[in-house]
Formats: C-alpha cells, structure tokens, sequence
C-alpha cells in the first residue's frame, strides 16, 4: 500500500490542534470557579446583617471568646454607626482589649454585606498597614463559618489559594471575576449571588445579575505614604470609586509621637487629607483605634473632644481609676515581687493577700472589663496592678490611656483643673494682697485678646478678668470663625488703621476701669500696660507714642530655642544695665526705636513660670488664680493655657525648656497675654525671689483638686 505523506501531515497537525483545543479547555476549565453555591447557613448570616457584635462572635470565636465588657459596647455601638450610618470616631482601649481586632473585623463586616463600598486601612506605616489587611485576607481564606456563609466571595478566593498571581486569569462560567489579591489590596469578584441570596433584605426587588459585593475593595496604605492621596480607582464600568471608611489603627508610631514635627505632620494629614479621601460632596466614615504614647502627641490631640469635636474621640481606661488605699498595694507588691522570684514563680502567698484583703484593696477603683485576668489571677483589679508593678509608665499609657509628663519636676495642671483653680473673688473684684495691676493685649488680625491681673507682692497673681475686644459672647471660639470681627467693626479702615483704632478705644475702657481693693476701698489702677507688637510692630510703636502713656510698652518674645545665650548670662549684665537699658528675669528693656523702648523675653522661660504657678496652691508664694466664677465660664482660657507643651533641650549653656503647640491646636493667645502679664509683674519690680528657679520647684507642691471641688 503506497504511503501518502501529506495525508500524514495533515493528521499530525489535526491531532496537534485537538491536543491543544483539549489543554486550552482544561486550563479553562481550571481556571472557571463554576456556580455560586447556596449560603448554607441563611438564618446565621442575615442574624449578623446589621449586629457587628454578634458578626464578632459568630465569624471569629476565636478572638472573642471572653465576655463583652461595657467598653466593648460601647466601641460596637460606636462601630455600628460609622459603618451603618456614617460617623468619625477615635477610641482608645487599653491595650490587650482588641481595639485592633474591632477594627479589621468593621472592615470584614462592611464588605461581606456591603454596607460600604471601599474600605481603606491606614497603618502608621506601610508594612503595618498591609498586616492589616494580611488578618483579614486570613480570615477570608480559613474561617470555615464565613466561608460557608459568604460563597459570593470565599468561591473566588479559595480557588486563588493565597496566589495573587492567578487573579486575572480566574473565570466564572468563562467570564472573568476581577478579582485582585495582592498584598495592599483585595478587589472582591464580579460573581454570580448565591441562589439563596436574600435581595428583599437588601432593599432589591429581584434577584441581581452580580453579587452586592462585586467590585468592592479594601485598600491599604501607611499614613504617611503616597496611597492616602492616590486612594481612587476606577471600576470595570468607569466609575472613580473613592473611600467610604477608613480604619486608621494606631496611626503612629513610638518615634513619631516623641517628635513634634511628626505629631502635627501626622495630625494635619489625619484631619486633611485622611478625612479628605471620601470627594467634596461624599461623606466619609472614619474608625480610629488608638493609643496614646505620650503627653501632647498626635494621638492626644485627635482624641481631645473639646479641641477636635469633629473625631468624638472616647478614652478608656484599664480602671476607673487608681485604688485608693495604695498603702495595702505596696504591701501586697512587696509579696508579689518575692512570689515571681521563686522557680518556678510562685503567687499563692500574694494572692492570698489580696483575697483576705480584697474588699478594702479594690476600694475606690474598678476594672473596666472585668473578666481580664489570668488564671493565677484573682480578679480584673488585681491584674491591672500587677501590670502597673511590673512597668509603671507602659500602664499609664498603653493601660490606662494616660501618659504621664515626663519632664521630671513639675505636674502641670490639665484644663479641667484649670478651670477650677479659682481665687475668692469675682471677675474685677481685687484682693486685699494685690499690690500693683497689669494689663496685657495680645494683636491679632481680626480680634484683640487681653487679660488683667493682680500681683501680690510675693509673686502670687489673681486673674481678674479677660477677653476680647470686640467681645465675642461665646464661651468659647477660634480664631478662625470669629462672630465679631475688627473689620466689621471698622469697615472703611485698613488693616493697620483698623488695629491702631482698635487699641486707642480699648485703652480707653482700660483706663476706666474702677478696681476697687477689698478690705481697703482703694482705687487700683493698672500700672503697667503690655502690648505686643509681634504683628504689626510699626502699627504698635505709634499707638503706644500716641498714647502718651508711660505706662504702656510693647513687648516682643524673641526666638529662643534653648541653644542662644540667655537674656541673663553674665555676659549681658554689663550690656544690658546702662544708658536707659533694663535687664530683668529673662526680660531686657532695650533701646528706643522709633522714638519707643520694647521689652524683649524669653517666651519659653515664662511659659514655664506660668505652668508653675497654676499648680501652686492658691495663698502660696508664686501663685496664680481665676477670678471665681462656674468652671465653664474658664473653659476657653484653660484650653488656651494647655495648647502648648514642654520639652527639654541641653544646650552648652544648659538645660532649657521650649515650649510647643499642640498637635491640630492653633490658638494660645489667652496663654500670651498671661505670660506678658507675669513679665510686666517682675518688669514692675515685683521680685521673684524665693519663688524662683529650682528652689521654687522643690517648694511647689500639687494642688489639692478635691478641695476645689468641695
């Protein structure tokens, strides 16, 4: 039989071809996830569609396994707005409660419904950012619950086996899912609903062709990276989808919350472009689990309400607060320490300690989630302080969400102490001990602050009234919302005009004050009148000629960062104690120019000073004191007085203080005109001594706040 070699080749290449359309067809078939399944557990998952803590427990036993706490309701609550119905919320939980674990499971529970669109997760840095998203995508793939009950999406991502890689080539019945699964970002599958899908209950009058949760994504980013500004994606059908919740955990760092620089370039992008991501016209929710690391970092102030009311921050401690018979705590402590260094460790005789005196050693305290506490453990309370034994300052921060100030020699008053640090008197009402009365105007663009005080003659000041001028009729305001403005008040004048005219009516009410001296009836006039002259010192200068007044003199704070000379090294006494020139505490009256003499200070010295003087007992050398009137009335002064912060710089000349605003705060002039008044007590030859330095610090002693209260 002859052999057709062509009828050969041509079998050849159909037999090539059908090999390649059967791999072609098995590769499809490989890469095709096939049906949705049914949800099998209907009943369970739609009893979790709008009860986050019941999703908790029921899609993650594991990490909820104790009893919820108050703390934790609340958090849930709080959680259940933000994703539900939109809300801004920063809590800070102590550390161990699972604020983090709230959080990723918020992102889970708003996805696998879809109650939001596009979760975004912001770490303080990238890395911590995508380990974010790592729990998460985890939980996608192993938790045998929700993936039984979320086949919409767990189809999809059991099929990719944790490979990215086979994402663009995943099939449903040979149309692609557009999945993504990389290691900053998840994009949920374009899939067929389960046949069981409950539409109805998402508000839909049929059965949809994709799942709700098709093209849903949860993105990643480190607050400070590029992702934050560069959040939008476009869909498969052109639409720019934008985030609808962000999870900020823990946005900072234990390095960045030491730097100021880093807390307010934290806090300025939180409060901008995190907040920001959402578009001009789309509301944003925001969930910030948090802890605060030290005094005045970026955390402090997200979490302030009064400062930022816009975050609803919320702060819980490990207690409510701290046993009030520590005497008892030493005792036990000493026992405590002797039991963990047996070996094995050994607690029997400590614990039996704390159980016969348990009554009286968990008095005036109480654990804020009563069920935490080990099994060699007695109760919530006895866990806590044995964390406080074992690492006072972590407690204090990472426990109990108050960082301690650790400028090692002064306890600076909070605001609400402030408010209540009061003399006896009424606002204008002088004192028997005032000796001489200053006067302090802080110039601003559009408002004049003041503040009046009463010296004694041992340094101790009575605040006896303050303001604004043109008065605002609010108890408290910002600068930049102002009802009451100088170019309202002035319209047809310019800038300078308007300041210039503004200072001359004022020091006419100045000067007409009647400041009548309890005890004595005598007629207190203000003796010394400080203007600063930081914003238009020309505009200044003239006021203060053309005032005729001797007694009013501006005033400037150089820009002293610890590593100058100071005003009062030895060096300067010569140059500055002849021809007119007066050297002072941190303060030198240099010469005239333009026809006037400043007085030019160290603002950070006597930033310091005032701080001291607030947490000096009232009737103590060197204090200082509001006028007596409800706490609230002092609210804004007292957030003036606390928007700074102190650090400590070493310097060849020494150790120095410098002061700081706080992260997101911008107003502290209430602050300035008090710092200008104490200035022009000592520039009025009001003496300092005894009250000063080191040996003022030694003799300061806390302020009894219970007493005030009384």
């Amino acid at each position: 039989m002859a052999v057709n070699p062509e009828a050969n080749l041509d079998q050849a290449r159909r037999d090539r071809e059908s090999l390649s359309r059967s791999l072609a067809a098995r590769r499809h078939a490989l890469r095709d996830i096939g049906d949705t399944p049914k949800i099998v557990d209907l009943e369970r998952r739609e009893s979790c569609r709008l009860d986050f803590g019941q999703f908790c427990q029921i899609y993650n036993p594991a990490a909820f396994y104790l009893e919820w706490a108050e703390i934790h309701h609340n958090a849930i609550a709080r959680i259940e707005e933000c994703v539900l119905r939109g809300a801004i919320y920063a809590y800070a939980l102590p550390r161990g409660s699972g604020k983090s674990t709230l959080a990723k499971m918020a992102a889970l529970w708003a996805i696998s419904y879809g109650h939001r669109k596009y979760v975004f997760m912001v770490g303080a840095t990238a890395e911590k950012a995508i380990n974010l998203l790592g729990s998460i995508k985890t939980w996608m793939r192993f938790n045998k619950a929700w993936i039984e009950d979320f086949p919409e999406i767990s189809l999809a991502v059991s099929e990719l086996n944790g490979r990215g890689n086979s994402a663009s080539s995943q099939l449903q019945n040979g149309e692609s899912t557009l999945i993504g699964w990389s290691k900053d970002a998840v994009v949920m599958p374009t899939v067929q609903p389960p046949p069981n899908f409950p539409f109805k209950n998402h508000g839909l009058d049929a059965m949809p062709e994709f799942a709700v949760t098709s093209g849903l994504m949860i993105g990643t980013s480190g607050l400070t990276g590029d992702g934050i500004r560069g959040s939008v994606v476009t869909t498969r059908q052109g639409h720019e989808l934008r985030p609808d919740l962000v999870l900020a955990d823990d946005p900072q760092t234990d390095q960045s919350a030491k730097s100021p620089t880093q807390n307010q370039m934290r806090y300025d992008l939180m409060t901008g472009a995190v907040l920001g991501m959402a578009g001009p016209d789309k509301k944003l929710s925001l969930l910030m689990p948090c802890t605060q690391i030290k005094q005045g970092d970026m955390v402090s102030g997200v979490l302030d309400r009064k400062r930022n009311p816009l975050f609803r921050g919320q702060t819980t401690s490990i207690l409510t607060e701290m046993p009030h018979n520590m005497d008892l705590w030493e005792e036990y402590f000493q026992k405590y320490q002797w039991c963990a260094l047996q070996e094995p460790p050994d607690f029997t005789l400590s614990n039996q300690f704390y159980i016969d005196n348990q009554e009286s050693m968990d008095e005036g305290c109480r654990a804020t989630w009563p069920e935490r506490f080990f099994e060699d453990e007695i109760s919530g309370v006895q866990h806590a302080m044995n964390l406080y034994v074992r690492d006072p300052k972590t407690f204090w921060s990472e426990y109990m969400n108050q960082p301690k100030d650790e400028s090692n020699d002064v306890i600076f008053l909070t605001a609400d102490e402030i408010t209540k640090k009061q003399h006896n008197y009424g606002r204008l009402e002088v004192p028997l001990e005032v000796q001489k009365v200053t006067a302090f105007i802080d110039v601003q663009k559009e408002l004049l602050f003041y503040a009046i005080v009463g010296w004694g003659d041992k340094f101790d000041g009575y605040i006896l009234d303050y303001g604004t001028f043109p008065k605002q009729h609010r108890i408290t305001f910002q600068k930049s919302e102002l009802p009451k403005m100088l170019s309202e008040k002035y319209p047809l004048s310019t800038e300078d005009n308007r300041i210039y005219s503004a200072l001359l009516e004022f020091l006419t009410v100045l000067n007409s004050l009647q400041l009548k001296r309890h005890g004595d009836d005598k007629v207190m006039e203000i003796d010394a009148i400080g203007v600063d002259r930081g914003y238009k010192p020309t505009t200044i200068k003239k006021f203060v000629r053309d005032s005729r007044m001797t007694k009013v003199v501006p005033m400037y704070g150089g820009k002293w960062t610890g590593t100058e000379k100071p005003i009062n090294h030895p060096d300067n006494i010569k140059k500055w104690t002849s021809g007119g020139r007066r050297l002072g505490q941190d303060w030198r009256l240099g010469d005239a120019h333009q026809g006037v003499q400043s007085i030019e200070h160290n603002p950070n010295f006597w930033k310091t000073r005032v701080q001291e003087a607030l947490a000096t007992p009232t009737g103590d050398p060197g204090s200082l004191s509001l006028f007596k009137d409800e706490p609230y009335v002092h609210q804004l002064m007292s957030m003036h007085l606390t928007s700074s912060f102190r650090e400590q710089v070493t310097s060849r000349h020494g150790l120095f203080d410098v002061w700081k605003l706080r992260p997101g705060v911008s107003d502290d002039d209430f602050f300035d005109c008090i710092v200008g008044n104490s200035i022009l007590a000592s520039y009025l030859g009001i003496s300092t001594t005894g009250v000063a330095g080191e040996e003022f610090r030694r003799r300061r002693k806390k302020v009894d706040i219970k007493k005030w209260k009384k």
